[in-house]
């Protein structure tokens, strides 16, 4: 019933309303019976967004390379490849004042989730 009303055009919002179900049961109804859900066409398309990664600033929804902060992550993967743990770059970091973009000081976290990040688009390209 509530997939024969959506295929009709009725939104999920109206499927709900009609069969007296709250909208997240009238989904569930009408996923059960058609799994392929279209697109609400009255919310306008979001714009690409959120934070730019590390080493990176958006600009007109396009990732460009911010030059200081690459010099931040190469300073940090010279010192990840001759064997400093993710704690000592970070207290290396922290003692030359080279700041994060957000937070007050780096953390081994910070640092561990960039290692990774940079390994493996490194893995990416041999491929």
């Amino acid at each position: 019933m509530a997939s024969d009303l959506y295929s009709n055009g009725a939104s999920i919002r109206e499927v709900a309303h009609q069969l007296n179900l709250p909208r997240s049961t009238a989904r569930l109804a009408i996923l059960r019976e058609n799994p392929i859900l279209k697109r609400d066409k009255s919310f306008p398309k979001r714009p690409t967004g959120g934070c730019a990664p590390y080493g990176f600033v958006r600009i007109n929804s396009k990732l460009i390379k911010d030059e200081r902060e690459q010099k931040v992550i190469q300073f940090i993967l010279g010192y990840y490849k001759k064997g400093m743990s993710l704690n000592g770059i970070s207290k290396a970091l922290n003692q030359q004042k080279i700041r994060p973009r957000s937070a007050k000081l780096w953390h081994n976290t910070t640092v561990r989730s960039l290692v990774l990040r940079e390994l493996n688009k490194y893995k990416k390209e041999k491929k």
